[in-house]
């Protein structure tokens, strides 16, 4: 991310909302992007593992273990997204992924 213009002045008015937009829609992004990253691993390892178990019980068991952590982390990621646009529009905020309208919309 770049600065534009002087970095100790902070944006306000109609600006300042479209910052905290990029900047809580970055995080967001960026969170999720790492959870599905670490889950599909965990799946991928969970894999390796069961290749590698060679007939051993408990060792098929511990891979069984990882896929289904991480079938259900990968499934809970992407629902959760669904999960969040439905609350909001329940509340009555249709663009609840995007927090600046929220904010603008609860103000006087």
């Amino acid at each position: 991310m770049a600065f534009i213009g002087n970095p100790t002045s902070f944006n306000s008015g109609p600006q300042a909302g479209n910052t905290f937009n990029t900047i809580v829609s970055n995080i967001v992004g960026l969170l999720t992007l790492v959870a599905g990253i670490y889950f599909f691993f965990v799946l991928i390892m969970g894999a390796f593992t069961w290749i590698g178990a060679g007939g051993n019980k408990g060792k098929v068991e511990e891979a069984r273990e990882k896929i289904t952590t991480g079938l259900i982390g990968i499934t809970v990621v992407v629902a959760s997204i669904f999960l969040v646009e439905l609350v909001g529009r329940v509340l009555g905020f249709t663009n609840i992924l995007n927090p600046a309208n929220v904010i603008n919309s609860l103000g006087p």
